[in-house]
Order: structure tokens, then sequence, then C-alpha cells
């Protein structure tokens, strides 16, 4: 079986886009380490977002309204037991739900994670931040393939799309380009 090269000029499609890469690599490596950053930066938000939540249990009393053979956290928990971790707050109903958000959100807003409204500041917007960043790495391994590349202009659609064939085409692109260097 005859193996498939793609030649333009004397340059094989490997070697063009080898050549294409090597062209962006100090933008590659670059996105690169923001994402790898702002993804440490994003784990460091939410356990203070945790630390936040586990305080309002602590100090409030909130109880289950349901029994669980393993939570989240790891434990057994009954109908009308306390919850003390943040993990088992799904366990609550409504109304416990509710007041124990609005509490959350005031006690946000003092630590400084939130403004008044509840919104993220700029500084804990991490995860739509690690979402922009991705993007970019995404359509980045698209940029850099060759023009004659085959089904270029459907790796290009498929960026556009948010199906979920199309959303396992951009992780595996993600991928992809988080493994060049």
């Amino acid at each position: 079986m005859e193996r498939m090269v793609f030649t333009m000029g004397n340059k094989t499609l490997l070697e063009r886009f080898t050549e294409l890469a090597n062209n962006r690599k100090a933008e590659i490596i670059e996105l690169q380490n923001m994402y790898l950053l702002k993804q440490i930066e994003n784990e460091m938000v939410q356990e203070r977002f945790k630390e936040v939540d586990n305080k309002v249990l602590a100090e409030n009393p909130f109880y289950s309204n349901r029994d669980c053979e393993r939570s989240e956290s790891g434990n057994k928990i009954s109908k009308g037991d306390r919850i003390l971790s943040s993990d088992d707050q799904w366990l609550m109903n409504i109304e416990d739900y509710d007041k124990f958000l609005e509490i959350c959100k005031k006690e946000n807003y003092v630590v400084g994670l939130t403004d008044e409204e509840g919104r993220y500041t700029e500084e804990t917007n991490t995860e739509n931040q690690l979402k922009d960043i991705k993007e970019k790495l995404i359509r980045l391994s698209v940029e850099i393939l060759p023009e004659d590349f085959p089904n270029k202009k459907l790796l290009e659609d498929a960026i556009e799309y948010k199906g979920c064939q199309s959303y396992k085409t951009r992780e595996t692109l993600f991928e992809f380009v988080m493994k060049l260097r």
C-alpha cells in the first residue's frame, strides 16, 4: 500500500505544517502558558468560593431534605441531617437553598469575590477568561494548517458550530495544539 504524500513545491504537507507552526511558535507557547496559568488561577478562585460556602454552612444550620447513601462529600446523609459541606448543598430544599445562596452572595461580596449584585469581579471571572484563551488556541490550531490541508474548511466550520460532534472536534484540536512545542 502506497503512502499518500501531499506536496506543494518541494515540501510535503507535514513540512509545510511544521514551518507554519514554527512561524507562530512564540504565539502558541504564550497562549499555552496563559491557559495553564489561568487554569491554576481558576482552581484557586473556585477554592475560595468553596471556602465561603463552607463557612456559611458552618455558621448557619441547613438540613438535608432527602436521604443519600453516598453524598458528594463521601458521607451518608439522611433526611434531617445538617449539611456541613458545600459538596452536599444539592440536598437542601428549594427554600433553604435560596436562603443559602443569598447568604453566600453577601459573603462573596464581603471577601471581594463578587460585586454587590453577585457578579464575578474581573479577577474572579477566571472561567470566562479560560474559555477565551481556549477559544484562541482552538482557532490557532486550524490557522496553522496549510491551506491545502484535507478538510481544513470542514474544521473551520466545526469550530464555529456548537453541536456535540463539533464539541469533540474542538476538544481534539485543543488537545492537539496544547501538545505542540
